[in-house]
């Protein structure tokens, strides 16, 4: 009999391998969002689990169209994102995973950058919402209706040059 995904994953010790293999054999989404956010919360974990983590909370429970308030009920105040990891990407000086569309904001959250360098979380939401906006939302802060009612029309996702550990 095989092991469930769900239970592999939720294994502190599981190692890398198993638990990339145990994400590839998820199927429909079954689980609420707090089974990825309680793992993505708990230092026990190893930084790439929480990171494989909140990958997986983004590509299971972020839906298209969800609009930036629904986002920041979904995340709950997260404490694995601090401010400062929160960025505005104002003008393309590489590849991103999100197509650029001047008159859209993309923001970029950087996973655990002072222990794991290199992996974020890319959204495109349509128009323009201030940084501190969607801070504030994040952070369970009232804003402006025109930033938590945006929508989040992309989502992509980023690893270090050479890493090719991600499931998608």
């Amino acid at each position: 009999m095989r092991e469930d995904p769900h239970s592999v994953i939720a294994g502190k010790g599981t190692n890398k391998s198993d638990l990339l293999r145990a994400i590839q054999q998820l199927g429909k989404v079954n689980e609420p969002p707090s089974f990825w956010k309680e793992i993505i919360s708990d230092p026990e974990y190893s930084t790439f689990h929480r990171i494989q983590c909140v990958f997986q909370l983004f590509r299971r429970h972020v839906t298209d169209r969800m609009n930036l308030a629904e986002l920041g009920r979904l995340l709950g105040d997260p404490n694995w994102v601090r401010d400062v990891d929160i960025e505005v990407v104002t003008v393309l000086l590489g590849e991103i995973p999100v197509t650029w569309v001047p008159e859209d904001t993309i923001f970029v959250l950087r996973l655990f950058p002072e222990l794991l360098p290199g992996y974020a979380v890319y959204l495109r939401v349509k128009g323009k919402v201030a940084q501190r906006s969607f801070i504030d939302l994040l952070r369970g802060k009232r804003v402006p209706a025109e930033a938590s009612e945006a929508p989040i029309l992309e989502v992509g996702f980023s690893e270090p040059p050479g890493a090719t550990s991600s499931v998608k």
